[in-house]
């Protein structure tokens, strides 16, 4: 497996691990994989999700206290990498669920966190985030993944 592109100067010894650890966790186990996933998308092969769950990384964002790695930002930008240099369609399955905890861990209640974030950070519970705008007019531009042009909003109902 190539080493990095970037210098690695500003990266830390535990962050240098990691890296090493997602260039052989992917060059072992998801070159067999990589062709299938590219050819038929992310989501048709439950083995990838299986693969990615045994390496602890599905939380990686999600602090110890919920039960995961707790780690930065720059970790998850390097396991991405390194991950998406052999199989990009890996490495979306990953950056979707890590993307799904984010939005629990930073704005869900302690009860939500407590129940789902070990969960997830498991594989055991595989969220996504989901852009959409439900404009009704038929004219209207439609908005697609640009979460910057969605218009509509959710309000709690009050009984």
């Amino acid at each position: 497996m190539p080493a990095a592109i970037l210098p690695h100067s500003f990266l830390t010894a535990a962050q240098l691990r990691l890296l090493q650890e997602a260039e052989v966790f992917a060059a072992s186990r998801l070159t067999a994989l990589a062709s299938q996933l590219e050819e038929r998308g992310p989501h048709t092969n439950r083995d990838a999700r299986q693969i990615l769950s045994e390496t602890g990384w599905l939380g990686l964002l999600i602090d110890t206290e919920d039960g995961s790695l707790g780690l930065d930002r720059t970790a998850k930008t390097l396991a991405l990498q390194a991950i998406s240099r052999v199989c990009p369609a890996a490495s979306a399955t990953l950056q979707a669920s890590i993307l799904g905890s984010a939005h629990i861990a930073e704005y869900g209640s302690e009860e939500l966190r407590r129940r789902l974030l070990p969960e997830m950070a498991a594989g055991r519970c595989w969220l996504s985030t989901v852009v959409t705008d439900p404009d009704p007019r038929p004219c209207a531009t439609p908005t697609g993944s640009r979460a910057s042009s969605v218009t509509a909003s959710a309000r709690r109902p009050t009984f």
